[in-house]
């Protein structure tokens, strides 16, 4: 929109003038400056136009200025070149990242670009540069023939995705892992795999020494001269600090012993080593300064890349994970803080898999135990009826001995009335025993017969949880019918001896008479 003006010169006497002055008004002209003298001579008036720009024409003029620098003002990246390659345009934050390029684009991202004016097609890509992920929007112009790129910084984005995708998995692994070998096993090939690395190993406390539990990569002299810790003398004893703890050498003691100091670059607050140039650092540092002698034996077999993590549990030090790559600059402080993470994971799920295994070395000893008792073992749940009277009970567990002494088979998760189903009218004084004992939970010892199975049983019972029993017990069949053999032969003999016409009598070692029969007793 523009702004029409008028300047009015005039030297007329009459209306005119004022008459001029209300027309140009009337069609939107603006009378800048009347003057009615003028110089020359005569009755004459001019006019003179001109045209000025409103605020919205300025408006927008500012407007287009502001976007002329918005891609200056870009903190991401912003490149323009033509067909040819020819970089015609970058921003500051474009500028930097030709830097990080060696001052060039990359030919291969460079063919990519002009693919997009060839096909005349957007396209993105992503782009690792140095530490730092890009992703590059390729917008080409065909016009103009030239391309248009831009960036933006996802490192931040992808490196989170990795995390979480690298957890999870890891995560799974521990799920899915069936021992403590299977874990460890697991975890070295889950480390090489997404660290890159070329050698992994994990150490685990043996003893008071922390030697190779599993290892990757590593050559076998280094393994077998590395592979434990502990300083020793010529004899082959162990050595021992002032408070009689073992000396645990080189770097892996500091990260096992934490003998760290966060203070130096070389050390994390979580207890951590790592170097991106282990040549560097022997270099420029004592072994005051790395805490402890080191054997550089690492460094020896050329891995210039060494990231030690402790696996700890608690105030329990279980051992540490170790990252060797013989490229520099395999790590950075995200990555080593990831790795951190993850051994606190390995850590948690090996005291686990540690109880768990113990659990399972207990079950496995207690199995045995029970299978290979000469008695009888049966574990059961007794069922109540409404008025809480023993009605039946299940049998959930029982030995070999079991089935060896009653003859039953094929017992388990079945009931006593399909297993013996006259128990509870013939033997009700045991049924109702087992009853009390699953109730009230005191336990009780009896020999009894059992008529249903026609057999002499001693047991004891107890309640390991109310509505529970577990009977013991052992066939005493034999038992009970040489007692009765042996009374029925004492019963004879004392008839014998009683009817006998002679007197007889029985003494002990000191002459006191303890037994006599009746001829002797009316002498």
């Amino acid at each position: 929109m523009r702004t029409n003006r008028v300047q009015i010169v005039s030297n007329c006497q009459d209306d005119s003038f004022q008459h001029l002055r209300d027309l140009l008004q009337k069609n939107g002209y603006e009378v800048d400056e009347v003057c009615s003298k003028a110089e020359t001579p005569g009755e004459t008036t001019s006019i003179f136009f001109q045209q000025t720009q409103d605020d919205s024409l300025k408006e927008r003029q500012g407007q287009v200025l502001a976007l002329a620098h918005f891609p200056e003002a870009n903190p991401n990246p912003v490149l323009c070149f033509d067909a040819q390659g020819i970089m015609l345009y970058a921003n500051p934050a474009g500028k930097s990242l030709l830097q990080q390029w060696g001052g060039e684009i990359p030919d291969d991202f460079k063919q990519f670009c002009l693919t997009a004016l060839t096909d005349v097609e957007k396209k993105t890509i992503e782009v690792h540069v140095a530490q730092d992920i890009y992703c590059f929007d390729i917008v080409p112009l065909a016009e103009s023939g030239c391309i248009h790129v831009y960036g933006r910084d996802i490192t931040h984005r992808k490196r989170a995705e990795f995390e979480r995708e690298t957890a999870i998995e890891f995560l799974r692994l521990v799920n899915e892992s069936t021992s403590t070998p299977d874990l460890i096993h697991r975890a070295v090939e889950f480390f090489q795999k997404c660290s890159g690395c070329d050698a992994v190993g994990i150490r685990l406390r043996e003893g008071e020494d922390y030697p190779y539990y599993e290892t990757h990569g590593f050559p076998a002299d280094f393994v077998r001269l590395e592979t434990h810790l502990c300083a020793r003398d010529i004899a082959g004893q162990l050595m021992r600090d002032e408070i009689g703890h073992p000396i645990i050498e080189c770097m892996c003691g500091n990260v096992i012993c934490e003998r760290t100091d966060p203070s130096k670059p070389f050390f994390t607050t979580n207890g951590s080593f790592w170097s991106n140039c282990t040549t560097e650092l022997l270099a420029s540092t004592t072994d005051a300064d790395r805490q402890t002698h080191t054997r550089n034996r690492c460094n020896g077999q050329g891995y210039e890349s060494v990231a030690l993590l402790p696996l700890r549990f608690g105030k329990e030090h279980l051992g540490l994970l170790q990252l060797n790559n013989h490229q520099r600059d395999t790590f950075s402080a995200p990555s080593i803080a990831l790795w951190e993470r993850l051994a606190d994971y390995l850590a948690v799920a090996l005291s686990q898999s540690y109880a768990r295994d113990a659990l399972h070395a207990s079950e496995d000893t207690y199995r045995s135990l029970f299978d290979n008792m000469l008695n009888g073992f049966a574990y059961c749940q007794m069922l109540f009826d409404e008025q809480d009277n023993p009605c039946d009970f299940i049998y959930i567990s029982v030995n070999s001995a079991f089935e060896t002494l009653t003859g039953l088979k094929n017992v388990i998760g079945k009931r006593v009335s399909e297993v013996i189903p006259r128990l509870k009218t013939d033997d009700r004084e045991l049924f109702n025993l087992y009853g009390k004992v699953a109730r009230e939970g005191q336990p009780e010892r009896i020999e009894v017969f059992v008529e249903a199975m026609q057999m002499w049983f001693s047991i004891s019972v107890y309640c390991p949880l109310r509505g529970y029993f577990v009977a013991v017990f052992d066939v005493i069949t034999e038992r009970k019918k040489a007692e009765e053999a042996l009374r029925q032969a004492n019963a004879r003999l004392q008839r014998f001896v009683d009817a006998n016409i002679v007197g007889i009598i029985v003494a002990n070692a000191e002459g006191a008479i303890i037994e006599a029969n009746d001829y002797y007793l009316n002498l």
